[in-house]
C-alpha cells in the first residue's frame, strides 16, 4: 500500500487524500494511516489548504526506488 501511494505521488505529483483514495481504491482511514507513517519517516510532505491535506514526495531519490 505504501509503495502504491508513493508511486501515485511520483506519477501525479502533489495529491489530496481524496485523490490518493481514488488512485488506490482504498478507504480514507487506510490511506491516512499509511500516509502518516510515510510522513513520520520523511518520505512524504504534507501541506494543509483549508480542510484539505495535500501530499507530495519528501525525498528526491524516491522516484528511482518506486
Amino acid at each position: 500500500m505504501r509503495l502504491r501511494l508513493l508511486n501515485a505521488l511520483r506519477i501525479h505529483g502533489e495529491l489530496s487524500v481524496q485523490a490518493l483514495m481514488d488512485e488506490t481504491d482504498q478507504r480514507q482511514a487506510n490511506v491516512s494511516k499509511h500516509l502518516g507513517i510515510l510522513a513520520r519517516d520523511g518520505l512524504v510532505r504534507r501541506r494543509r489548504e483549508g480542510v484539505n491535506v495535500y501530499y507530495s514526495l519528501g525525498d528526491a531519490s524516491l522516484p528511482g526506488v518506486c
